[in-house]
């Protein structure tokens, strides 16, 4: 897949984001899309495979079961 500058693709940018930063929080029960997790989200307006990473735009954001 594509890399950003740093050298990451963008799967590899989201878990840094959402698992990782949690994990290093001590917040478990956070950061994946999975049965007995928490999940605050955001809908993208392409697939991450599909697009450099400055070019991806936000189109909803998810708190708590209310899209903003």
């Amino acid at each position: 897949g594509k890399r950003d500058p740093g050298g990451l693709t963008p799967d590899e940018v989201l878990q840094a984001y959402t698992q990782g930063s949690a994990l290093s929080m001590g917040m478990d029960d956070l950061g994946r899309l999975e049965v007995g997790y928490q999940a605050d989200l955001v809908v993208l307006d392409v697939r991450l495979e599909d697009a450099e990473l400055n070019e991806i735009r936000v189109r909803q954001t998810w708190v708590s079961g209310v899209a903003y």
